[in-house]
């Protein structure tokens, strides 16, 4: 990513679900600085705020 004039490493943290039909969706995505426990316990505490429930895999892709 480019901010400030310099190339800069960030994460991009998506979450994807499946609905009733059967089609996935995008829940959330969010850019940050890293990749930490931290940003992920922020990830999933906001999915969680918005009314998540019922998460039965979790998959994480590099």
């Amino acid at each position: 990513m480019h901010e400030n004039g310099k190339y800069v490493d960030k994460s991009l943290y998506v979450c994807t679900g499946i609905n009733p039909e059967v089609r996935m969706e995008i829940l959330s995505s969010e850019l940050y600085d890293s990749e930490s426990e931290v940003e992920w316990e922020s990830f999933f505490d906001d999915l969680k705020s918005r009314g998540l429930t019922g998460v039965e895999l979790v998959i994480r892709r590099i």
